[in-house]
């Protein structure tokens, strides 16, 4: 009679600090992730809003033009 040798598993305590390090990196990338999405909608929103940086260039490209070009003619001119 002899004895059968034992099948080698894998250490389990092995595996779970490398598991954990996955999902905690995972995690982090997607909170740095959605931070960064949030900030770059923040500053379009900021840039794009009414009395904002783009808002005063188009009103001066306005005005601009309204005094270069001649007025209106109306088709009803009072003598």
């Amino acid at each position: 009679m002899g004895t059968t040798p034992k099948a080698v598993s894998p250490d389990i305590t092995e595996t779970k600090p490398l598991r954990f390090y996955f999902k905690l990196t995972l995690i982090a990338t997607l909170v740095v992730g959605y931070c960064l999405v949030g900030r770059v909608i923040y500053c379009m929103i900021e840039d794009t809003k009414v009395n904002g940086p783009q808002y005063h260039q188009i009103v001066q490209a306005k005005e601009i033009t309204t005094d270069v070009l001649p007025p209106p003619e109306c088709i009803i001119e009072s003598y």
